[in-house]
This record gives C-alpha cells, structure tokens and sequence, in this order.
C-alpha cells in the first residue's frame, strides 16, 4: 500500500467552530464558574460566530452576575478565529482589526471608519470625489476608501471559517 493509498482511506473531519472554542477554552487557565460561563457563551453563538443572545439574558440564564459574562465574553472574544463572539458586525471588524500589528497600513482608519462610520463601507464606491469636493471631504473618503480596502482581509461572518480537511 502507497502512502497516497493509505492517506485516501484516512476519514476527513472538520472541527466545528463549537468544538474548535470548547478546545481553545480548556487550555486555559479559568476558573470553574469562568469556564461555564464561556462554555454557555460559546453555545450562544450564531452561525456567523456572533453572541446572539443579549448578555443580560445569559446572565439571567445562568446565574451569574453581568460582570462574569461580559469577563467571558472577552476571553471568548480573544480565541480564534478573530472577530468570534462579536455582538454585531462592527465590533467584530473592531476585533479583527485591533488585533492587526499597529504599523498595518491604514489601520487606524479602517478602526474609525468601522467604529464610526459602517455606513461608508457599506456603500463604498457608491460616491464621488470631483474637483469641486471640499478638500477635506476630499481626504476623508480617500482615508475612508483605503481603510476599507485594508479592512478587506477581515471577515464579517468569522464563525462560518471552519478548520482545513486533516
């Protein structure tokens, strides 16, 4: 038997992003009441890997106090994939490009545009820069259309990545 023989018969799995945080979060070293809080937590996720619930309703659900959440909501927030436990699309791009090095390009922008300014993402391209444009608005769509493009390599649905075939 070839080794390419021995490799096609290995069943292929893929790690759900459940199953890949669950891993994730027990290489840490948590408290008991912080470790179930993350694991309700992650079983809070949507498909996109966003908290779909209201966190006062897990805090509810759980019985712990808001404080415990939201500190397991920010080590949910610091696993992998970047951008995971994100309660809406604009803090999910804030995590993704917080944690890109500090000398990225435009970076500082694309944190404003996202934190500020969604809209202008959403619908960039859709205006125009003519020569009788204020200059500053001028420099602030340039600014906003280059932050958008450095912001391209992030994932709006960071829970739909799912880990290569072993």
């Amino acid at each position: 038997e070839t080794v390419q023989e021995f490799l096609e018969k290995v069943p292929v799995t893929r790690t759900t992003l459940a199953e890949s945080l669950l891993e994730q979060l027990h290489f840490l070293d948590l408290t008991p009441d912080r470790l179930t809080v993350c694991e309700f937590l992650v079983g809070s996720l949507d498909d996109r890997g966003f908290v779909a619930t209201p966190l006062d309703e897990i805090a509810q659900a759980v019985g712990y106090p808001m404080e415990e959440i939201e500190a397991g909501l920010l080590v949910i927030q610091a696993l992998e994939p970047t951008g995971v436990g994100a309660r809406d699309l604009s803090e999910c791009l804030v995590l993704q490009l917080g944690a890109l090095p500090e000398a990225t390009p435009y970076r500082s922008q694309a944190l404003e545009t996202v934190k500020h300014h969604l809209d202008v993402l959403a619908a960039r391209g859709e205006f125009e820069i003519g020569p009788d444009s204020p200059p500053a608005r001028r420099a602030w769509i340039t600014g906003a259309v280059r932050a958008s493009s450095s912001a391209s390599g992030t994932s709006a649905a960071p829970g739909r990545v799912r880990s290569p075939p072993m």
